[in-house]
Parts: structure tokens; C-alpha cells; sequence
């Protein structure tokens, strides 16, 4: 029975309810703010005071309860590198909701959740990352580059002959010269 228990969850299911909080966690890990409906920021207040709790001690254990909520080692040692100090002088209450506005089109109230102290944002080693450490690195012996050449169709008797067996609108629905 469930006397008692109140917790926000979202229509779905188990399976769905985990991979939107997960990626709602993730999203909010990298921004360090995000403006979502009111449903959503309370449950995902919830679930970051018991990551963030987990994060600030640190264990082998808190590891991996982290590891199996978040998906990801990266965003692991950054909560425990990171999060875990930067709120070590609160007991709890590390994100604060502050409602904003109504959306337009369906009239749900929004709101905005964020860190109630400065947090760093994460950062993770996508293409921006990657691009900027190939420009760091020095250039060694390159080949000089070649100029992209219009693209040109190769033979156009081929075209021609397609277009006097196709009817019209087949032919402009194939060929675009």
C-alpha cells in the first residue's frame, strides 16, 4: 500500500520516469540552470539533494548509487570533484525553484531551477572540446589544402538520354539540373 508516500513522478511509466529524470539531471548538471514546468523542477529538486548529499561524502558506495543515476563517469567525478565542495557547508536545500511564467500554448506555469550557491557548470569532451584541442596542437608538415570544385554533373548525354525516357513529372521528381 502506499499510505502516506507522496513523490512527483511523471505519466509514463517506471522506464520512462527514469530516463526523463536522467536526462533532465544531466541537462541541469551541464547548465547549471534550467527552466522547466513546476511538476518537473520539484521532482528533480528531490533527486538532486539526494545526488548531491551523495556526492559530498564520497564513498566508494556513493560512487556507484552516481554512477547508476547519471549514466556517466564523467559527470561521477564531477560531482564529487566539484558539487561535493562547492555545497560541503549545507546540510540540504541545494537548489532553489523560482516560478517565472506561463507557456505559451498550453498555459503550464514555468519555472526556473538553479544552484542556490555558484557552481561551476560541467563541461564534457564533445566536438566543441575536441575542435579546440586540434587547433592547440602545433602544425607539422601538412599537405597544402586542395579548393572544393562546383559539383558538375560528369556526363550529360547520360542526363539526356534519361530525359527522353522519362514522362515530365517523373523526370522532375528524379533529376534536378
Amino acid at each position: 500500500m502506499r499510505h502516506g508516500v507522496k513523490k512527483n513522478q511523471f505519466k509514463g511509466g517506471r522506464d520512462a520516469n527514469r530516463s526523463i529524470e536522467r536526462k533532465l539531471l544531466v541537462a541541469f548538471l551541464e547548465h547549471g540552470q534550467l527552466e522547466i514546468t513546476i511538476k518537473r523542477a520539484k521532482a528533480l529538486r528531490q533527486s538532486i539533494d539526494i545526488l548531491a548529499g551523495k556526492a559530498k561524502r564520497g564513498q566508494e558506495s556513493d560512487k556507484n548509487v552516481l554512477l547508476r543515476r547519471l549514466g556517466k563517469t564523467a559527470m561521477v567525478s564531477y560531482m564529487i570533484d566539484t558539487v561535493g565542495p562547492a555545497l560541503s557547508d549545507r546540510e540540504s536545500g541545494y537548489v532553489r525553484i523560482v516560478s517565472t511564467s506561463m507557456r505559451m500554448g498550453d498555459n503550464v506555469k514555468l519555472a526556473r531551477i538553479s544552484w542556490v550557491k555558484p557552481v561551476t557548470a560541467f563541461r564534457s569532451n564533445k566536438a566543441g572540446d575536441k575542435s579546440i584541442a586540434k587547433i592547440e596542437k602545433e602544425p607539422t608538415a601538412s599537405k597544402p589544402e586542395k579548393k572544393a570544385e562546383p559539383k558538375t554533373f560528369a556526363n550529360k548525354k547520360v542526363i539526356k538520354s534519361v530525359k527522353k525516357e522519362l514522362p515530365s513529372k517523373q523526370m522532375s521528381k528524379r533529376i534536378k539540373v
